[in-house]
């Protein structure tokens, strides 16, 4: 689906915002959430005891005169450390109420601020807890089928009306110009017009005119800072032009299937892609927009949000099948045998 402006896509994400609210801020909802992010913490302390292990075998190795040894075990160390910060870090761990925008009032910029806010901080969660609502929904319409002596296989419940529903809010949740679009609003609005509507609303009269030329000059600068990032991400993409993000076994490889010049082609390499990304957005745009600039690297270089993956085949609707639609992955190319043979060689590497 196509959002052709930019009131569709605020329109959209505050829909979005109010059916998260009411299916995950009481009841199951809330448990669900809450369930989801103990479950990751304690995957995070799980992290931290490993890594404290390998510490300690560390010193051991040190003390007794292996220093190889001592050296795999501090990278082991140093891998368990990074998935417990990756988990915290993406907001997997931490619960917080959905809210969501209510109606226009004399304080709906602050209060719709911080309800956006508390959306993008877990967002993780969210996404776990509508699969974990989709799973809910699947298992009830197959334990009513066996009730009535009917039979179940395993495209059972995957086209009933929740089921559809379900999809279609992860789809939308899923959007990347309604995300990146509404995480830079989130961001003008609370870098801009909160404090500037607290000034306005903190007595009976008007506020100053001073206050009021320097809010228009800081959004103009806002302005600014966005036509840096557009040009940023431009520049990134054409250099990442030909090359895409692929999932191999345990982790993820940058090849050049969609390039046209061969396996053997100079590409680029992602962490340097990433960190070129992060920090000309950093020196350039974090001061206005802090959180879109923290997000839009991810979902340009990895295509995931918070550590969700943006083009999922989860919320696909089921082909004939029962199996979800391709119509989120990439089209390849074809491409001579040869190529091919270079590609897996070069993957294998």
């Amino acid at each position: 689906m196509v959002w052709t402006s930019g009131m569709e896509r605020h329109f959209v994400l505050d829909l979005l915002m109010r059916l998260i609210r009411r299916h995950f801020a009481f009841g199951t909802g809330n448990l669900i959430l809450r369930a989801v992010a103990s479950k990751f913490e304690g995957f995070v302390a799980d992290f931290n005891l490993q890594s404290a292990k390998f510490l300690q075998l560390v010193a051991n190795a040190e003390a007794n005169g292996q220093p190889m040894a001592a050296q795999r075990l501090r990278r082991a160390a140093s891998r368990a450390s990074a998935e417990a910060q990756a988990l915290v870090h993406a907001g997997w761990t931490t619960w917080q109420r959905p809210l969501a925008p209510k109606a226009d009032g004399t304080r709906k910029v602050v209060y719709q601020t911080r309800a956006r806010g508390i959306f993008f901080k877990i967002y993780g969660l969210v996404f776990w807890g509508l699969q974990a609502r989709m799973q809910q929904s699947l298992e009830n319409t197959r334990l009513a089928r066996e009730k009535n002596g009917k039979p179940v296989s395993s495209i059972t419940g995957l086209c009933t009306k929740e089921m559809k529903s379900w999809r279609s809010l992860g789809r939308a949740m899923t959007d990347i110009p309604v995300l990146v679009f509404n995480l830079g609003r989130s961001d003008f609005r609370k870098m801009h017009l909160v404090a500037y509507a607290l000034e306005s609303q903190k007595s009976l009269s008007f506020s100053s005119v001073e206050s009021a030329i320097e809010c228009s000059n800081s959004m103009q600068a806002a302005v600014g800072a966005i036509v840096e990032m557009r040009g940023i991400i431009l520049m990134i993409q054409q250099l990442a032009s030909g090359f895409i993000l692929e999932k191999q076994e345990s982790r993820w490889v940058m090849t050049n299937r969609l390039l046209f010049k061969g396996p053997w082609a100079v590409q680029p390499r992602l962490t340097t892609l990433w960190m070129t990304c992060r920090t000309l957005l950093t020196h350039r745009c974090w001061r206005k927009f802090p959180s879109l600039t923290s997000k839009v690297a991810e979902i340009v270089l990895a295509g995931s949000l918070c550590g969700v993956p943006l083009q999922s085949a989860v919320f696909a609707e089921p082909a004939t099948g029962g199996t979800a639609s391709s119509a989120t992955s990439v089209p390849l190319p074809d491409r001579p045998a040869k190529f091919e043979r270079g590609f897996d060689k070069r993957n294998e590497r």
